[in-house]
């Protein structure tokens, strides 16, 4: 598993098809490059938008849920 799609595989389900596909180790590299790309866009994107400080209390003072769902459904 490329550096890439660790998280991804880190949130499937238990039981979860999984296919593998061959990659060359420049496709892994560019594939972690475009990830670390967007992650500094996001950042960047947090930052403008005022949430410079993520730290626990700051986290905890904003609504990042709205509404529930059931487990059943």
């Amino acid at each position: 598993v490329i550096s890439a799609d660790l998280g991804r595989l880190a949130q499937m389900r238990p039981g979860s098809n999984i296919r593998f596909a061959a990659v060359t180790r420049s496709e892994a590299v560019a594939a972690l490059e475009r990830q670390n790309k967007a992650l500094l866009t996001f950042r960047t994107s947090l930052i403008a938008a005022g949430a410079a400080s993520l730290d626990s209390e700051r986290l905890l003072s904003l609504t990042l849920v709205d509404g529930w769902v059931s487990a059943g459904d």
